[in-house]
């Protein structure tokens, strides 16, 4: 299991998918930010509130914080952290993890622009992250739909995704 709490936050807290977020992942409700630990947020309230995208980009300066932008995303482009933009496209089979394959027929964005590349399918880039420097924590893209009522029933694979992540994160 994961070593470090995970939190919905912002408006993913009080969403009906933050419910099976707290199943599939053991996330629990942020009002704050934690002194560390992993943020789930949605991505298109991160691209609309510059604010909170500064923040929240802040906020993983230090290791072992974590923030992970899942979809649904907004097609415009976001300068926070760096210049990225989310797109659209059909769902694309595979991925190197098996939380990665389990959803695959629901993914549908992929992004450009100047983030690190973390996952490619068919040239495209379905996660992506940023960190201030080596030791930081880490902001994650992903294009995975976290909260799909498909992962409630592949915990261990969620797991296992998170803490790749988390391990990325610093100490």
């Amino acid at each position: 299991m994961t070593c470090n709490s995970v939190f919905t936050f912002s408006e993913l807290a009080a969403h009906a998918r933050g419910k099976t977020l707290a199943i599939s992942f053991g996330a629990e409700a942020a009002t704050e930010l934690p002194a560390s630990g992993t943020l789930i947020v949605f991505g298109k309230e991160f691209q609309g509130d510059q604010g909170m995208a500064t923040q929240l980009s802040q906020w993983t300066h230090r290791p072992g914080r974590l923030v992970i932008l899942c979809p649904p995303f907004a097609r415009q482009e976001c300068a926070v952290p760096v210049r990225w933009h989310a797109k659209r496209f059909g769902p694309v089979a595979g991925g190197d993890t098996e939380l990665s394959h389990i959803l695959a027929s629901e993914r549908q964005h992929h992004f450009e622009g100047s983030l690190l590349p973390l996952e490619r399918i068919g040239g495209a880039v379905t996660m992506a992250g940023w960190r201030k420097h080596p030791a930081a924590g880490l902001l994650t893209l992903t294009s995975l739909p976290l909260w799909s009522l498909t992962s409630l029933e592949h915990e261990p694979a969620c797991t296992t995704w998170l803490d790749a992540l988390i391990a990325q994160a610093g100490r």
